[in-house]
């Protein structure tokens, strides 16, 4: 399981942060060549944009490594920072509904933040997405629902079209115990849907 959290981390730094990154090195080298005012504030803003993101997915390997205990209000919070980040850097419009307890406490908070964490990922990098729904519930007696819903380009949810985000975000599923369902269909967007029975151990 180490060696198997361990390449989906080394790929996930390849795929996203070191694009970033390397984004970031591209535009900051073009930038230096510029006499014009506006073209370089034009740059500029850009590469504000790709700090932020590059933030947010430093943030990830972080959660990834040593995932902090996450709780009530602060789960919440979490959330929406995270959507609110996409907004600003993926002009993506966001709707969020929560029915948590203020001060619930839950022996899957990491595992669902990471799966949530692996939809944004992958709406940013593959849906062309403007709009994205997120619902979340967690209750003792009905357990805990997260939906994430893209109106992006869709695509075929066969098995063999599952790439490293899906694969994630089922494994970390299989953690809780609980059910991913993936519903989308070309051009008609995608829905991944968490399901939890049992929310505390």
């Amino acid at each position: 399981m180490k060696n198997e959290r361990d390449g989906q981390l080394a790929r996930y730094l390849h795929d996203g942060l070191a694009q970033t990154l390397y984004s970031i090195q591209l535009k900051t080298n073009k930038s230096q060549n510029l006499t014009d005012i506006g073209k370089i504030k034009k740059e500029l803003s850009e590469i504000e944009k790709l700090l932020e993101l590059s933030i947010s997915q430093t943030k990830k390997v972080i959660l990834q490594l040593a995932p902090p205990r996450i709780v009530g209000n602060k789960f919440i919070d979490e959330i929406k920072n995270y959507l609110e980040k996409i907004k600003k850097v993926k002009n993506i419009e966001y709707e969020f509904v929560s029915k948590i307890p203020k001060f619930c406490t839950f022996d899957f908070s990491n595992e669902i933040m990471r799966i949530f964490l692996e939809a944004l990922n992958n709406i940013q990098k593959h849906s062309r997405a403007t709009r994205i729904s997120v619902f979340l519930s967690i209750n003792d007696s009905t357990g805990a629902k997260l939906i994430i819903k893209d109106n992006g380009v869709g695509f075929k949810p066969l098995k063999k079209n599952f790439k490293y985000g899906i694969k994630s975000i089922l494994l970390y599923a299989q953690k809780t115990g609980g059910t991913v369902a993936i519903k989308s269909n070309p051009g008609k967007g995608t829905t991944v849907e968490l399901k939890i029975r049992k929310i505390k151990g």
